[in-house]
């Protein structure tokens, strides 16, 4: 018989429970397993990248939490698969730039974003400040933070050229 009138007579975590859930999932669709069964227990019999391969991601990860994810997976992986701004309003910012380099955050966001989410001495220790003040407004930048500061990190002439 086909699998699906099987599984349509039988409860799914029976047939899942007698036969192995890949079999399963290389048998029926698998957003169909997922939408019988609960994802975790999908994800803990499967390898969640086989899971996010075979489903859309944002799939994934509005059913399950996504940090989970996230520690199942390379958070590069993730980001290339949905919307870095996405991953950013699940997850919090600093988690997502502990796991990967300030910079290439940066690159898919806008700073300003990254700025208000974080705070921004750690973007600035985090990236140069030259590169965050050609991607934010100096004005900016010394109103979030010390001018001193600034100014130490900066050359002063830079600074002065920049506000005046």
């Amino acid at each position: 018989m086909n699998l699906s009138t099987v599984v349509n007579k039988m409860n799914l975590s029976t047939a899942v429970n007698k036969m192995n859930l890949s079999t399963v999932v290389n048998k029926m669709n698998l957003s169909t397993v997922v939408n019988k069964m609960n994802l975790s227990t999908v994800v803990n019999k499967m390898n969640l990248s086989t899971v996010v391969n075979k489903m859309n991601l944002s799939t994934a990860v509005n059913k399950k939490n996504l940090s989970t994810v996230v520690n199942k997976m390379n958070l590069s992986t993730v980001v290339n698969k949905m919307n870095l701004s996405t991953v950013v309003n699940k997850m919090n910012l600093s988690t997502v730039v502990n796991k990967m380099n300030l910079s290439t955050v940066v690159n898919k966001m806008n700073l300003s974003t990254v700025v208000n989410k974080m705070n921004l001495s750690t973007v600035v220790n985090k990236m140069n400040l030259s590169t965050v003040v050609n991607k934010m407004n100096l004005s900016t930048v010394v109103n979030k933070m010390n001018l001193s500061t600034v100014v130490n990190k900066m050359n002063l002439s830079t600074v002065v050229n920049k506000m005046n």
